[in-house]
């Protein structure tokens, strides 16, 4: 098992077979939910995605360019999934170009967790959001360990 999942397109595959499964399972159930990747736009409505096409590379990015795009097909409450910090830092930098109700659900297995995205943007602040998607550029850990020989954990409180 471990070698078939060695190979970047047999994960791929796996994952689209898998997406597809959960896109014929929901469709009854009053929601739509969308699911892509490079190769395939799924949704569980009659929705035109054929212009939903992106050429950004992270996931994290295209997952919230499509919550823009729903936002502008007139979504009333969207939810994300991603286990990504970077995801959350990113969805509160662009939370006033989602609808009002827009959550994160963050974690993995047993230890998800649903954030509302509103009473957190609120109660931090535009200024900092403004100014948060290019600190953790430098400090998230993703890729950069440190910053200025300070460990990234580091990184936000130093004076």
């Amino acid at each position: 098992m471990a070698q078939l999942l060695c190979c970047n397109e047999n994960k791929s595959a796996q994952t689209i077979y898998l997406a597809s499964h959960l896109i014929d399972y929901k469709k009854d159930v009053g929601k739509t939910y969308v699911v892509t990747s490079k190769e395939e736009y799924m949704s569980s409505s009659n929705l035109n995605l054929r212009n939903q096409r992106s050429e950004q590379e992270e996931a994290d990015t295209c997952m919230l360019q499509h919550a823009v795009d729903a936002t502008a097909r007139g979504a009333s409450s969207l939810t994300i999934q991603s286990p990504d910090i970077d995801a959350l830092v990113l969805a509160l930098w662009l939370y006033r170009r989602f609808c009002p109700f827009i959550s994160l659900i963050v974690g993995t297995g047993g230890k998800r967790k649903s954030i509302a995205l509103g009473p957190l943007h609120e109660t931090i602040g535009v200024e900092l959001f403004n100014a948060r998607p290019g600190f953790h550029a430098f400090t998230g850990c993703d890729q950069t360990g440190t910053i200025c020989r300070k460990a990234k954990m580091d990184a936000d409180v130093t004076p």
